[in-house]
């Protein structure tokens, strides 16, 4: 997408295996993630791995129930986007952690 002057490619993947269904060079370069809700916890460990500069163990696992524990709800992760900004509940439902104190807003906000 950052070809020709912004007129590039965007290209989404899904896996039902993080480590082994996608290969290093492409995890080093994801923006963004999209992750439902799945039972087996070593998915989760290996994401978690990938984003654990963003934030602790313990807020991640939280934020993933938050946003998972409605139907059809899923956690999104920007990997570039600025601090209080990386993670959502959906497309719109801000995550974070005020002394903590989890809580959501609006994308507006």
């Amino acid at each position: 997408r950052h070809i020709n002057n912004g007129k590039g490619i965007s290209i989404f993947m899904a896996v039902q295996n993080f480590r082994s269904g996608l290969p290093l060079a492409l995890r080093q370069n994801i923006c963004a993630f999209f992750i439902w809700a799945t039972h087996d916890s070593t998915q989760l460990e290996a994401i978690y791995s990938e984003v654990a500069n963003l934030v602790d163990k313990d807020t991640f696992m939280q934020f993933y129930h938050i946003a998972t524990s409605k139907p059809h709800g899923f956690l999104t992760i920007e990997t570039s986007a600025p601090p209080g900004k990386q993670f959502r509940s959906d497309f719109d439902t801000f995550l974070h952690v005020d002394k903590n104190h989890f809580s959501h807003s609006d994308s507006e906000s």
